[in-house]
């Protein structure tokens, strides 16, 4: 927060009160012995530091021009690679508290840039069906619903609204045949690797946006293969008495909104996992999990049956 508030003063005196506060309190924090706290002072210290310069606020700089110095001291080195991340970050880099003032900013991009569970996420439609706008009695402006500025938009392929990445490594774990996703765009996001341990190496993916998925399905349809939904209706099978065929496509839907009713009354048949709990809802990368898993362990034992029989011939 302490990185944003500087440049927003509108009197150089405000500011120059406000950087020496807080450089003061700063300083000590990027020796401390815990390690998140002192990379973060670090980092937002770095920030500061180049605002300063930029405002020319020429007494802060040589008060502390100590800072100067190590920062110099530690340009390239090894040990400043942690910050020198941070530093990179949305939060630190890109986040600007005035222009990406929403709706959407407030109540679904930072919830998951923050790692806060999905269920605390509120997309930006949810607000439109009453007004575009919030107006409180003493606003000075209208709130956005929207943050239109794209490089904004560009961060919030980090933590996907459905865990793409940890779907897609749980799929070429359990040797599914294709992976399809709505986008290849997440593929080159650097998070992307790193949470699915390279698994879009090592199986097929396929983009179908979703405008086309309807056609998409039906086609596969066409060509034999089950449309096999994971969602809870009032005709879903059980997810222990179904056996599945040989030849399926797995249907997914997105958190809370769960499988749109255009493509439920495509599908074949639904499936739910049975619960005990009262909440009755699990994650969509949990239960694609279940299912996957279900589907494999049928798959490998009608193939032992099958080599049983042949060996008893």
């Amino acid at each position: 927060m302490l990185s944003h508030v500087g440049p927003w003063l509108e009197e150089e005196a405000k500011q120059q009160k406000f950087y020496d506060s807080a450089f003061t309190h700063l300083l000590p924090l990027c020796m401390n012995h815990h390690f998140s706290t002192r990379i973060h002072a670090q980092a937002t210290i770095c920030k500061m530091w180049r605002q300063c310069k930029s405002l020319g606020l020429d007494n802060i700089l040589s008060k502390f021009a100590l800072v100067e110095g190590c920062i110099q001291f530690n340009d390239g080195s090894n040990a400043t690679k942690n910050t020198l991340k941070l530093m990179e970050s949305y939060f630190m880099a890109t986040f600007d508290p005035v222009r990406d003032y929403s709706i959407e900013t407030i109540f679904l991009t930072l919830p998951k840039l923050t790692c806060l569970t999905d269920e605390e996420w509120l997309p930006p439609e949810m607000f439109s069906d009453m007004d575009p706008t919030w107006l409180d009695a003493n606003a000075l402006k209208l709130l956005s619903l929207y943050n239109g500025r794209d490089s904004l938009n560009s961060s919030k392929s980090g933590p996907w609204r459905v865990k793409i990445h940890s779907l897609c490594r749980t799929s070429e774990i359990f040797g599914i045949k294709e992976y399809v996703i709505g986008s290849m765009r997440h593929l080159v996001d650097k998070n992307f690797s790193s949470l699915s341990v390279t698994a879009e190496k090592w199986i097929p993916i396929r983009e179908v946006p979703s405008e086309y998925l309807q056609n998409f399905l039906i086609e596969k349809q066409r060509d034999g293969y089950a449309l096999v939904g994971a969602e809870q209706t009032a005709n879903s099978r059980c997810l222990t008495d179904y056996e599945f065929p040989m030849k399926t496509v797995l249907i997914l839907g997105n958190e809370r909104e769960g499988i749109p009713a255009s493509l439920i009354s495509l599908l074949d048949v639904c499936v739910e996992i049975p619960q005990q709990g009262v909440i009755r809802s699990l994650n969509v990368h949990v239960s694609g999990a279940l299912l996957m898993w279900e589907y494999t362990r049928q798959m490998h034992s009608h193939r032992t049956k099958t080599s049983s029989n042949q060996k008893s011939l």
